[in-house]
């Protein structure tokens, strides 16, 4: 709900950075961890996130508009990767807020032609390059390393009882992923939640990535994990193949174990996830599939030697 606080407060925002009065407003038509709105000005549309950032006590991770706000300031992304800040601040009350350029496209799905992909993936690579040539707050960063998967596998491990009838796979693929998290490659800067959802095709074909909340220092092959997770002819060797392609050191991806590994993560997150709202996750879906599969593969390449 866009109270009279809030509109007040966009409003002085949006004047200091030279757009006039308020004329329209609309909920965002997608889903999103803070409430947000698509305003309209005579001048220009813009995107609005309204939340308070907390931090995650058992990982330590913060989210919030706040975060978002420290990432654009702090790296300021390219406006051919990420939409542009236009204004931020905060009610009388203590909401924060950052407002953006809406950007008008469609959100990346898994109906979305192969080429659309591979273009996101390629897009991917060459941000996250331009992020590493920026060094990060010392401080601030999240951390995606062995202590938050720790985490994390805690959590699946509770959980796990209450699907193991139907997935019995996830008892055992917890169990490794630990040891090859640990070991994956170090990366940088990454989103730490892009999945599809948050990737918009604009209106000239190029992907953007949005919502910045949950940024940090990780592997980069989480974000590609999500990314590529549940695409239908989207196999983990053709999705490294090509963001190796785009990058400038192929080697800070890791190896395709690393892939592998991220994706079972994302799975079994999602799983728990899913288990968490009471929802159930029907074997068929595609992004279980996939973490089902890169099990299958971790599995087949340790037997073979390939990894220890």
């Amino acid at each position: 709900m866009l109270t009279e606080e809030r509109r007040k407060s966009i409003e002085q925002a949006m004047h200091q950075a030279g757009a006039l009065p308020i004329i329209d407003v609309s909920w965002n038509e997608y889903s999103s961890t803070f409430e947000s709105f698509v305003v309209d000005s005579k001048q220009r549309t813009v995107f609005v996130k309204f939340g308070i950032s907390y931090t995650d006590p058992a990982t330590g991770h913060h989210r919030g508009p706040a975060r978002e706000l420290g990432f654009h300031e702090h790296f300021a992304p390219s406006a051919s990767y990420t939409p542009r800040l236009i204004a931020s601040g905060v009610t009388d009350v203590g909401e924060e807020f950052v407002i953006f350029e809406y950007l008008k496209g469609v959100r990346l799905d898994h109906n979305s032609r192969s080429d659309v992909l591979e273009r996101a993936i390629v897009a991917l690579a060459q941000l996250h390059d331009a992020l590493g040539s920026v060094e990060p707050p010392i401080e601030t960063s999240n951390l995606f390393d062995r202590d938050h998967f720790e985490v994390w596998i805690g959590r699946i491990e509770l959980m796990a009882p209450t699907w193991a009838h139907e997935h019995a796979w996830t008892l055992e693929a917890r169990t490794g992923l630990r040891h090859v998290l640990a070991r994956a490659a170090p990366g940088g800067i990454i989103h730490g939640e892009l999945f599809a959802n948050n990737v918009i095709i604009d209106s000239a074909g190029y992907p953007r990535f949005v919502d910045w909340d949950a940024w940090g220092r990780g592997p980069r092959a989480l974000d590609l994990a999500a990314l590529t997770l549940g695409w239908p002819k989207a196999p983990a060797d053709w999705c490294l193949a090509t963001y190796r392609s785009a990058c400038a050191s192929p080697a800070v991806i890791g190896p395709v174990t690393d892939l592998h590994a991220a994706r079972v993560f994302y799975g079994l997150a999602t799983l728990w996830n899913w288990h968490r709202r009471g929802l159930t996750a029907d074997s068929a879906e595609s992004w279980l599939q996939d973490a089902h599969s890169s099990w299958l593969a971790l599995e087949s390449m340790k037997a073979r030697g390939g990894f220890s």
